[in-house]
């Protein structure tokens, strides 16, 4: 009787502890967006204009003073490697994240939350090279 009741109590758990663990890498990858974001408009307003384009991975050295690069090398709460992208794709500038380490029902629920809860449009959007961009707005 007692490994009965113990059974459904897991059962019950398991999917909310599970839930529970997915909003909050949801929260962290919108805060890592939203802190790298506040850095490039800083930036924006600083000099009038972003800086360059750089290889996928790399710290942008203009950004420095406003996203050190030690946070740029820690990557997003989601996986993969940071990007930055003034004139680039359909969302233009914006801050990617490639090769990351969830599948599509993560992203999903993060663009549920923080923007128009479609994958293809909107200011949050995935692409099929692994790619997941949220747009800048200086």
């Amino acid at each position: 009787m007692v490994v009965v009741i113990l059974g459904i109590i897991v059962a019950i758990a398991i999917p909310r502890v599970s839930g529970a663990n997915q909003n909050a890498l949801v929260n962290a990858a919108a805060t890592d967006f939203r802190q790298l974001e506040l850095a490039l408009r800083m930036y924006h307003a600083d000099h009038g204009a972003f800086p360059p384009n750089q290889p996928y991975g790399d710290h942008p050295p203009e950004l420095k003073l406003y996203y050190p690069e030690d946070r740029w090398d820690t990557g997003p709460a989601l996986g993969g490697v940071w990007d930055w992208n003034p004139s680039y794709g359909p969302l233009q500038p914006n801050i990617s994240m490639f090769n990351f380490e969830h599948d599509t029902d993560l992203l999903q629920r993060f663009d549920d939350r923080f923007d128009d809860e479609r994958l293809t449009t909107g200011a949050v959007q995935y692409f099929e090279d692994r790619h997941f961009a949220w747009k800048v707005v200086p």
